[in-house]
């Protein structure tokens, strides 16, 4: 669920003038500001409200609505898919997703959804790029 954080009015200029320099949302700005923190170390390599870990040969899919196991490679295929949602292109192909699991664009925005329960969780594109490299380093390990 999207929160609103209240800022000094100059800050959010800044946000504003970086979004335009960056050609991007104020949302994928913070994002970016966020992942150079990841990178320096400042920050741990997840996603809040997303558990996904390695469990045996398998990889657990898990969020506050759903938990799903499946094996490395359909992390792989749901990780290229969500890529291939969020930025089409050839290099990123929609691939066989596992059963119980569906992809689709909300908007500009992705929806992961557990097509057996019905929940879903909507994700802003930046957040959805965290969610495929989560799962794509997790099915790689």
């Amino acid at each position: 669920m999207p929160k609103n954080i209240n800022l000094p009015t100059e800050r959010v200029q800044q946000l504003e003038r970086l979004a335009e320099r960056w050609k991007m949302s104020v949302a994928d700005v913070v994002g970016e500001l966020i992942h150079q923190q990841i990178e320096k170390g400042q920050l741990e390599r997840d996603v809040p409200g997303f558990r996904i870990f390695k469990n045996g040969k398998e990889v657990h899919i898990g969020t506050d609505e759903w938990d799903k196991q499946v094996s490395a490679q359909s992390a792989s295929n749901i990780a290229s898919s969500i890529r291939s949602l969020i930025t089409p292109s050839k290099e990123n192909p929609m691939l066989p997703l596992p059963d119980g699991f569906g992809l689709a664009r909300r908007g500009t925005s992705l929806k992961i959804k557990d097509t057996e329960t019905g929940a879903e969780k909507t994700l802003a594109p930046s957040i959805a790029k965290d969610v495929a490299e989560m799962l794509e380093r997790v099915a790689k390990s």
